[in-house]
């Protein structure tokens, strides 16, 4: 089982960044958990998202890829 605040997703994506994507539902929110969860994975340089639906995860994927292309440029995509 999953710790508290641990995502739904887990994944390791381009050049070995670490994703964490949590899918939320309707009216529902991000714990304290998740929100601290979230603050450490960036803080180590990660991404830590709540998506709310297929759109969102498409937008982020888009600019993960881009980011890729543009070798992780000092840009902020998330």
């Amino acid at each position: 089982a999953a710790g508290k605040g641990q995502a739904d997703i887990s994944a390791t994506i381009w050049h070995g960044k670490s994703a964490q994507l949590e899918v939320k539902a309707g009216k529902d929110k991000p714990s304290v958990h998740q929100l601290k969860e979230q603050a450490k994975e960036r803080k180590a340089g990660g991404c830590y998202e709540f998506l709310y639906s297929i759109e969102q995860y498409f937008e982020w994927y888009d600019r993960m890829e881009t980011a890729a292309q543009n070798n992780y440029s000092q840009q902020t995509i998330f």
